[in-house]
């Protein structure tokens, strides 16, 4: 089916009134930028989840990079890098591709110490690993990881019992990619809810929302790069590298072992072993609802914060901050495309 009619039938749906939710930040910023929010009908509701990485680091972990300033130099991809400078204005980080970067810079800087402030899902993930191993291949000393690493499936697990009227999931094309579609498989046989794997142009979110409405099948990919035993190099980079733990993420709290430590054996690379950094109970603010927003619970303007004290050029939240953030988003800051 070509895309006029994919767009024609999901506009023109009539059935059952249904909650879609996109789980990946990347899928949030795609669905403004291309527009496709605009043709669904009012009995469909596309809410998002919490797959932004960013949007998810819980506000004690952009507290302990901070406490980082002037104590080594800070490191990270350009959405955290921002984050952290706005939300604790006067702590520098300077932004990198990729966490090996970081630890070149480390290498050509050996009397200083560099931290990396690692974030991300399973896409990430595995490079962050890798930057670990090359730097014990070439015995960098003085780089280091703050990590803030999670994984998505104990969130999905969360979000399908806390969320049971969910309809359907717009599922991450970047993670499956990495981690294979296995999971997913199982968790729509599991719950009983509609699941479509797609990567992030108007066409492949026009079919996967069609399956979504339309479809007979529980799980679907139309993600072409996707397979499904993903990439087992990768996630065995971060087997060797990290071990599961408790994550706290923005909205939700405490999932059991939705987060990635550094293994016992690379200790020497934990920033939090290097310096013994407190545990930190920042204070949060008056009636931000960031948490509410990236979980789907409401839209952006039903905070009141949202386009009054927190706009993007001031920040309350990190989801007005990041390019994946569903506020940014909603706000403008993805440029607009008609589907």
């Amino acid at each position: 089916m070509d895309k006029k009619r994919l767009l024609s039938k999901i506009s023109r749906y009539d059935g059952k009134p249904l909650t879609l939710m996109e789980v990946c930040g990347s899928h949030t910023a795609a669905v403004f930028r291309t527009g496709i929010r605009n043709i669904l009908p009012p009995s469909v509701r596309l809410i998002s989840g919490p797959g932004c990485p960013v949007c998810v680091a819980d506000d004690a972990f952009i507290s302990r990079a901070a406490a980082l300033e002037g104590r080594a130099r800070l490191i990270s991809f350009g959405d955290m890098a921002r984050t952290v400078g706005r939300l604790r204005p006067g702590t520098r980080v300077e932004t990198a591709a990729s966490p090996t970067d970081a630890v070149m810079r480390a290498k050509a800087a050996p009397a200083e110490d560099v931290v990396f402030l690692s974030v991300g899902f399973e896409t990430t993930n595995p490079v962050c690993a890798l930057s670990v191993l090359r730097a014990r291949e070439e015995n960098v000393k003085n780089f280091f990881l703050l990590t803030c690493n999670k994984t998505m499936p104990p969130i999905m697990e969360y979000l399908a019992k806390a969320y049971p009227d969910t309809d359907g999931y717009l599922l991450p094309g970047h993670v499956c990619a990495v981690s294979g579609t296995g999971f997913y498989k199982e968790f729509c046989k599991k719950y009983n809810v509609k699941g479509c794997v797609a990567g992030f142009d108007s066409l492949q979110l026009s079919a996967a929302l069609y399956l979504l409405m339309y479809g007979k099948t529980l799980f679907s990919n139309v993600y072409s790069y996707v397979k499904e035993e993903g990439s087992p190099s990768a996630e065995a980079a971060v087997r060797e590298v990290f071990e599961p733990c408790p994550a706290v993420i923005r909205g939700i709290g405490e999932i059991p072992g939705a987060g990635l430590r550094l293994k016992k054996e690379f200790a020497a690379f934990d920033v939090s072993c290097r310096f013994g950094l407190p545990e930190v109970f920042p204070p949060q603010d008056a009636g931000c609802r960031c948490g509410d927003v990236i979980c789907g619970r409401i839209e952006p303007p039903e905070c009141p914060l949202y386009g009054v004290s927190c706009r993007p050029e001031t920040p309350c939240g990190p989801c007005m901050i990041s390019s994946e953030g569903t506020c940014f988003a909603y706000f403008g800051g993805c440029e607009r495309r008609s589907v």
